[in-house]
């Protein structure tokens, strides 16, 4: 057997008016975030890049300025005598490599893939 028909209540404009409203203000707030939202992770993502190639010209200046260092001892080191010692030059060697990599350190291990840290690094 069919059920019967019943009419809608009758619904509360004011009420009705109100939930509208929230939801009008919910989707502009929503729409007007998510651009400011991608603007701020495109921001962040170009940031973190040039911070990066900042990064890597800096080493790439300091691994420059250890071979000119090396260079230069080594020269010093030929002018003077045709047939220099090894162990002179290994010690010459050994002293750049050290200072080189204690300079290094100072910069910290930023690079590498793992690393959990935000892209971008205030200093």
């Amino acid at each position: 057997m069919p059920t019967a028909y019943t009419a809608p209540r009758p619904v509360n404009t004011r009420d009705r008016d109100q939930l509208v409203s929230r939801r009008r203000k919910w989707r502009s707030s929503r729409k007007s975030t998510a651009p400011g939202e991608a603007l701020a992770a495109g921001t962040v993502e170009v940031l973190g890049q040039l911070q990066y190639q900042d990064v890597v010209r800096q080493c790439v200046e300091r691994l420059q300025a250890a071979i000119a260092q090396r260079n230069a001892a080594l020269g010093q080191e030929f002018i003077g005598n045709p047939v220099p010692q090894p162990d002179v030059l290994a010690r010459l060697v050994a002293d750049i490599t050290a200072e080189y990599l204690a300079t290094g350190r100072l910069h910290g291990d930023g690079m590498t893939a793992e690393n959990s840290a935000p892209a971008i690094e205030l200093f």
